[in-house]
């Protein structure tokens, strides 16, 4: 696999963390010194057992994305390595040599930064969090779980889900509503696909994180993720009003519809919604010819 092929394909484009190009070869060789930082990382997950005290580590360490250069020109400068990024590059199989194109895994042309024991050890180690994550939270799943709170009463809003035609509709609730009623908050439910696909593409707007990076990560390691960067998120019902305190001190505000349809439908909306419907076909229309 040619090493033009693996540009773009990790955070962004560019050459690959851990690597340099060599330009007589045309191929990517290890970088004397960050071939040695991502040793580092994948020995420091081992020995950890969990991502969270390795970005602590790297953070101590001075370890960081170097700058470069993308295809459009444009030059991003160097930043500390997100939860995202340490995701990305402890489940990328171009640290053992090979290449990921397409979904497949092919040899490639270039020399591995880690062992294959080292690499296939931390992937056991990450699916075995990832099971038990499920195993945990597979009733009511909801990767804001612990940082979503109600502005109204201050209660955290915890996943519940209801069934429509036997499909599974995904909610956050005020506690206190849930278990004192609806008259005691006036925040209700909130759509909980709505609400993450809202909050993404504004932390992506705000520079917080990466978008794309962020939806290729499993349900356990977008939780993990967003509780690294976020310490808390308000939810003001009456304004649809979303504010997003980091850890970092720096606090952010904006609104999104994720209300679901508070009902009963009024008759006008009825039949609104009737009008705009497509009359159905009488079946015997078509079958007449071809019974002919």
């Amino acid at each position: 696999m040619a090493a033009s092929r693996m540009k773009g394909k990790f955070l962004g484009g560019g050459i690959p963390f851990g690597y340099q190009l060599d330009e007589k070869a045309h191929k990517l060789v290890p970088h004397p010194e960050t071939a040695e930082e991502v040793r580092f990382i994948f020995n420091s997950v081992l020995e950890e057992k969990s991502v969270v005290p390795v970005l602590a580590q790297l953070e101590k360490r001075g370890i960081v994305l170097r700058e470069r250069k993308c295809k459009n020109g444009r030059v991003l400068p160097a930043r500390p390595i997100s939860r995202a990024q340490l995701y990305h590059i402890i489940h990328n199989p171009l640290y053992i040599g090979k290449v990921l194109y397409k979904k497949k895994i092919y040899e490639g042309e270039h020399d591995g930064i880690v062992s294959i024991e080292t690499f296939e050890a931390v992937q056991k180690l990450l699916n075995n969090g990832r099971k038990m994550y499920e195993t945990v939270r597979k009733a009511t799943p909801g990767i804001l779980r612990g940082l979503l709170f109600c502005e109204a009463c201050g209660s955290p809003m915890v996943p519940i889900y209801g069934k429509k035609k036997n499909t599974k509709h995904f909610y956050y609730i005020c506690r206190k509503c849930r278990e004192e009623g609806y008259k005691s908050c006036p925040t209700r439910t909130v759509r909980q696909r709505e609400f993450h696909l809202a909050l993404v593409a504004e932390m992506d707007k705000n520079g917080v994180i990466n978008r794309t990076l962020f939806e290729k990560l499993s349900e356990y390691e977008q939780e993990e993720t967003l509780k690294s960067v976020i310490c808390r998120i308000g939810y003001e019902y009456q304004e649809s009003k979303i504010t997003v305190v980091l850890r970092s001190g720096t606090e952010f505000s904006f609104c999104a519809n994720v209300k679901p349809h508070s009902g009963p439908w009024k008759r006008s909306e009825l039949a609104a919604r009737k009008a705009t419907k497509q009359p159905k076909v009488d079946k015997t229309l078509y079958k007449q010819p071809l019974a002919l």
